[in-house]
Parts: C-alpha cells; structure tokens; sequence
C-alpha cells in the first residue's frame, strides 16, 4: 500500500496465530556496504541490542505481536517475514525460538521512480483482475510467477489500459516500462502498442514515444514494452497500453475480446 507521502510502500502483513510474533528481515546498505542490523528482544516492544555486520547478513527491522503489522520499505531488495511461535513467561517476558518459524513470506520489492508514487486510473479494470486497484502498478512488486498470482496484475477485457503517475516534482527521466502478461490459451494477448506522455503541470502533454515492441522473458509469458528517450524533464507521466482487439479465429477464444493483464510501470 502507498505511504502517506508517496515516498515509500507500506508493506501490511496479517498475523492469524493467536501466539505468533512477527519479524521481518530486510536486506540494505550501510555506509556503502551491504548489511545487516540485527535486533534482539525478550519483549516485543524493548529492543535489547543492535549490530551491524557485513553481506551476506539480513536486517530484522520490527518485532510485533499484534494482529497486524505494517512494515515501510524504502529500499530495493528481498524482504522475508517470519511468524515465530513465542511462549509467554513470567512478568513481560516472553521465549522465542528461531529454529521453529509458524510460517515465512518472502517479498522482493523493486524500486524506480514511480514506486509508491500518486497513480489514477483512467479506464478501470475488469472486476475479475483488480489487484489493489491503480496502485498495483505502482508497487514495486514484479509478477515472476503468472496466473498463480493473479492479484499482482490488473486485468482489461476488451479494454485498454490508461493512468497518470505523478512522481510528487519535475524529474528528469530517459525511459519509461511496461511490465505485461501474454498467455493466449487464457485468452490474454500481449499489448497492441505502449504509448508515454509527459506534462510539467498535468494540464499540457506532449509524446514522450510509442512502440509495439515487446521483449519476453525466459518463460515466454511475462514481457516488457519501453519507451526510450534522451532526458527529458517530468511530473505526470501518462501511459497508454491499447488491447490486443478481437481474438483471431484459431486460437482459443477466437472471435472473442481479448484479455490486457499488466503488472507494473516503472520509470528511470
């Protein structure tokens, strides 16, 4: 979810045991090095020691017991939480084990300039695929795994895809990409093109480019489409991502409007 300031994503976990004690591990730099700073406690709320090693080490920002937690993560990397079972003793004191984890999520977040930002959608998606509305493509979260995580993509039927982003001030930026799904036995199909318009004030915009060019990744499904161009300055950066149309006769769907899935706009 977005901060408050645009500058930053609230990742927000939900503890379901009833005897769990969230943390979280972060990986991040210190004064140029990779690091980790490591907490300790006997209590939720007192921590007792801080250390700072060199990588390949991880950070445990946050210790909580509550029933949820939110988390702020302002850097690139790979975040881990971990529901550890805790025992209550006397007074406030409590016994963790780390050798016996409930559960683990793992997260890697990806960072540009659009992350966390001010996204509007201008044309909704389908009610099937709406992720976590227009910020999905601003959450720095990259679909790696296709359809078996559908709530990282918004979906169009028959639709295209438009937004604004507004990076908070003028920014000087060379390319803009778009992160997209095909997977035509599903009855989705890659973008028809990408277009990018910049504005100072979101009142004027002029074409920053266009392409139809897409590149896949190893597994054939997941793909981006970039527009490139020599610097140039920013505030409100508009994307347009046209459906594929009608489906061709032959292949599954044929005859039927096509699926748009989109997983994230970055912007560097």
């Amino acid at each position: 979810a977005p901060n408050e300031n645009f500058n930053g994503l609230n990742w927000i976990i939900s503890n379901g045991y009833d005897h769990g004690m969230l943390i979280l591990r972060a990986f991040e730099q210190f004064m140029g090095k990779d690091t980790q700073t490591v907490y300790t406690t006997s209590h939720p709320t007192n921590f007792l020691k801080y250390e700072v090693h060199e990588s390949p080490w991880w950070r445990i920002q946050k210790q909580i017991s509550s029933a949820t937690a939110t988390f702020m993560v302002k850097n690139e990397g790979q975040y881990s939480v971990t529901n550890y079972n805790i025992r209550p003793e006397s007074g406030d004191e409590m016994l963790l084990d780390p050798n016996y984890p409930i559960v683990s999520l793992n997260q890697t977040f990806h960072f540009n300039k659009a992350t966390g930002k001010k996204i509007t959608l201008t044309t909704q998606p389908s009610r099937l695929y709406q992720g976590d509305g227009a910020f999905t493509l601003v959450n720095g979260v990259q679909n790696e795994k296709g359809l078996a995580k559908p709530k990282e993509f918004l979906g169009f039927n028959g639709t295209d895809c438009e937004a604004i982003i507004d990076l908070g001030n003028v920014q000087q930026i060379s390319d803009v990409t778009a992160h997209v799904f095909e997977e035509t036995s599903s009855w989705i199909w890659r973008p028809k093109y990408f277009q990018v318009l910049i504005s100072p004030d979101d009142n004027v915009y002029t074409e920053m480019g266009m392409t139809d060019v897409i590149q896949f990744n190893e597994t054939k499904s997941n793909g981006s489409m970039t527009v490139q161009q020599k610097s140039v300055a920013a505030r409100y950066i508009k994307i347009k991502l046209g459906n594929y149309g009608v489906i061709p006769e032959g292949s599954p769907g044929g005859g039927q409007k096509s699926w748009l899935f989109v997983d994230e706009i970055e912007v560097n």
